[in-house]
């Protein structure tokens, strides 16, 4: 065999060896080989056979295909993993050379919390892809305990959340947000200055949860706060939208951040809490350092327009 068909099959090989990690991968994450296939544009018996072919190349099982999902076994929950960081790996070289060549291209996994999500990532993703048209952007919203799980797993690259839930990796400051008791137009408590535990104790309060369990998330209050409040949820919500909207319409009040509820005071009055409460939303990685290009060029742009951007929503 010659060096140039010898060079060839190597790297047809590693194509073939990535696109099989990357099933994996999909499918650890969606427990869904149907989804996979549709989402990596083959057939569910090609996703198959690429799973079956990579467990007998490893001589190891990845997977075990049950009634409720594909679920990984012990070994793939330690494998899956090390295929994630070599395809991270692989996508920062092909980046770093286009870089080279003049171009930026690659893909960012930037995750959000609902508020980040909702009010600045429009704007940000706006300013970011007129700025850098070949790199694709692909955004996760969820609460910022399961942003540092997937910051963790190596999901995402980087998260804008709160600086609370950041623990084992850096974090950069963007804003501080305060958070006020928010109620509907004309509510009792919307004369006030400043609202304190005692102003309150008597309304009906709606609270955000987590996810995946029924425990309150007002993770922003002080225990006399949240022990108080929590004795009189009326309702609870998965989401900030779900919760500012039944505010507004007068089924209780709640706790939340302006930068949420910016483009809602023409339904809502908020009231500075006694004392003041803040919450410290920034930038979370693992490293910034061993971020990909791509992932870079999208930290200098936040670093660069969300500051501007809070001050524009004023």
């Amino acid at each position: 065999m010659n060096e140039i068909s010898c060079t060839y099959e190597m790297k047809e090989r590693r194509k073939m060896d990535n696109k099989k990690y990357e099933a994996a991968v999909r499918i650890s994450e969606n427990h869904s080989i149907t989804k996979t296939a549709h989402d990596m544009g083959y057939s569910q018996s090609g996703v198959t056979q690429m799973i079956n072919s990579l467990e007998e190349e490893l001589e190891v099982r990845l997977f075990n295909r049950t009634h409720t999902g594909v679920l990984l076994t012990h070994n793939g929950e330690m494998i899956i993993p090390l295929m994630r960081d070599e395809l991270k790996c692989d996508e920062k070289i092909r980046e770093e050379c286009s870089r080279v060549n003049g171009r930026e291209t690659g893909t960012v996994y930037i995750g959000a919390m609902h508020s980040v999500s909702a009010e600045a990532m429009p704007a940000l993703l706006e300013i970011f892809r007129k700025k850098y048209p070949e790199i694709q952007t692909i955004l996760v919203t969820a609460d910022p305990p399961f942003l540092r799980e997937m910051i963790e797993d190596g999901r995402i690259d980087m998260a804008l959340t709160e600086k609370k839930e950041t623990e084992g990796g850096e974090f950069r400051k963007l804003i501080v947000d305060e958070i006020k008791m928010i109620m509907p137009k004309g509510h009792p408590l919307s004369r006030r200055k400043a609202v304190t535990l005692d102003n309150v104790a008597d309304y009906p309060f709606i609270t955000l949860i987590m996810d995946t369990d029924a425990h309150s998330y007002n993770y922003w209050l002080p225990p006399a706060w949240e022990k108080t409040l929590s004795s009189n949820i009326a309702y609870t919500c998965e989401d900030d939208l779900s919760l500012i909207n039944m505010v507004a319409h007068g089924l209780g009040i709640a706790v939340e951040g302006t930068l949420m509820t910016g483009s809602f005071m023409d339904r809502l009055d908020a009231v500075p809490l006694s004392p003041k409460l803040h919450q410290t939303i920034g930038l979370y990685a693992k490293s910034f350092k061993t971020l990909s290009p791509s992932a870079k060029s999208f930290v200098e742009c936040v670093e660069e327009n969300m500051e501007a951007w809070c001050e524009i929503k004023k």
